[in-house]
């Protein structure tokens, strides 16, 4: 299949394979973009780069690489899910993580108070005068009396 280039006019050809992994991966993902790079023959093969890359276009206006492929084909596509699910379990793990933290210390402060509670009614029971005085968590005097 023959394109052309839109900056420069020039054709260049594709194999049908690609162009439509090229095309499935504009549908699927429209966020992300694929650059091609230039061979350059006067690098050893060891030493050039994959000739393709996987962007994502970002909100903040930069584009990241997401991966650098060799050839585009349809196991590609499976990849770039897998990836897609893998940044979800992550995401999921972050904020299941958070909401135990969070629950844990909403437990641990509930946990204090009850403490607090406790001492003072064990202090007031065990007490032999008629009247108990304290001072709350809010440093108001509290007094207690059994009449």
């Amino acid at each position: 299949m023959q394109l052309y280039d839109t900056l420069s006019g020039v054709p260049v050809y594709m194999e049908e394979d690609v162009f439509r992994v090229v095309k499935e991966i504009q549908d699927r993902f429209p966020e992300l973009s694929i650059k091609y790079l230039e061979d350059d023959p006067r690098k050893p093969i060891s030493l050039r780069d994959a000739p393709y890359i996987i962007v994502e276009n970002c909100l903040d206006g930069v584009e990241r690489i997401v991966k650098r492929v060799w050839q585009l084909n349809s196991t590609l596509i499976d990849e770039l899910y897998m990836m897609r699910n893998q940044t979800v379990k992550e995401l999921e793990t972050a904020i299941d993580k958070a909401n135990a933290a969070v629950k844990k210390e909403k437990q641990t402060a509930f946990d204090e108070k009850r403490d607090a509670a406790k001492d003072v009614v064990k202090h007031v029971l065990k007490s032999p005068k008629t009247s108990y005085t304290f001072r709350n968590a809010e440093g108001e005097l509290v007094k207690v009396t059994d009449g």
